[in-house]
């Protein structure tokens, strides 16, 4: 697949929340950490898969994968294997429903095999890479995550997940170097420079992780944020400006909490809503705090915005 397009996940000004954006031919500053995977097949399906039907099957099965309906997106997903099995995505979309239901040795399987069809395909090895890090196998996700930066040098998602990768293992100085490649090649993106003031804070560099935490919050007022920052000057022995960090995060969500709770009652309760039960094969769900976006109650990440529970 031809590098042309990034998918990642933007705020939305008008909800409050994210969205997912493709962007093509891309500078180094479209490109975001936070990188939106199952889009990112579906923009690198073969010309075979969009000219037919098959595009149409990808996009249910990544659909029911993303709404926690693990057996429509299984059926899906196998119809799309059947119908093209000598293609990547087609078992990088069954991979992608493995991934999501947490059946991370049948999703590492399936990636497997669509790198072996298409070794250049970056998407690919973010998924396996993914699979790899949430079965806490972490020299095959270092692997695969580097394999990303050699395909990719010049976009930044790949350091990222290498970053996390190595912070897993605790070797910050190499995971820093990463972050810091990351933030150099996309110095507008929120989320690279607030793993970078993670790992600071891990480092107990608190002055760096406050740096970090206060560019993150002019970026993205978020309740997670100050509440970030705040611990941050606690550690670092400010104990005035963590509480009024503290105060600021509480007050959003007040705002969040009351905004929402009228939405919903403007709504009002539906016939549809209080007889319908989840769909058949769907796990139990929670909703993201971050970008609003439907997970299963075991989930250890978010699938849509990718935040770490």
């Amino acid at each position: 697949m031809a590098n042309k397009y990034v998918v990642k996940e933007e705020a939305d000004i008008w909800t409050g929340g994210t969205k997912t954006v493709i962007k093509k031919d891309t500078t180094a500053e479209d490109v975001g950490a936070g990188i939106g995977i199952a889009l990112g097949l579906l923009v690198g399906a073969s010309r075979s898969i969009k000219q037919s039907n098959g595009e149409r099957v990808m996009q249910s099965a990544i659909q029911a994968a993303d709404n926690g309906n693990d057996q429509e997106a299984m059926k899906q997903a196998e119809r799309l294997v059947q119908m093209f099995p000598k293609e990547a995505n087609a078992h990088a979309t069954r991979g992608y429903a493995h991934m999501a239901a947490q059946r991370f040795s049948d999703a590492i399987r399936d990636f497997s095999k669509a790198a072996e069809l298409d070794p250049a395909q970056a998407e690919i090895f973010l998924c396996r890479g993914r699979s790899f890090l949430d079965s806490n196998q972490l020299a095959n996700a270092i692997r695969d995550f580097t394999r990303i930066t050699q395909l990719q040098p010049d976009q930044d998602y790949g350091y990222y997940w290498l970053g996390i990768a190595l912070a897993r293992i605790e070797d910050y100085d190499l995971a820093l170097t990463n972050l810091n490649r990351a933030v150099e090649l996309n110095p507008g993106d929120e989320i690279n420079r607030k793993m970078r003031g993670q790992i600071y804070a891990s480092m107990n560099d608190y002055q760096h992780a406050i740096a970090d935490f206060s560019r993150v919050v002019a970026l993205k007022p978020s309740a997670e944020h100050y509440r970030l920052r705040a611990e941050a000057y606690r550690l670092n022995g400010d104990e005035t400006k963590s509480a009024a960090d503290i105060e600021q995060a509480t007050h959003i969500e007040e705002e969040l909490a009351q905004k929402q709770a009228a939405e919903i009652a403007a709504r009002g309760p539906t016939r549809a809503s209080i007889l319908q039960g989840p769909p058949q094969g769907r796990h139990e769900t929670w909703i993201c705090s971050v970008c609003q976006g439907f997970v299963r109650k075991d989930a250890t990440f978010c699938k849509h915005c990718h935040r770490q529970f």
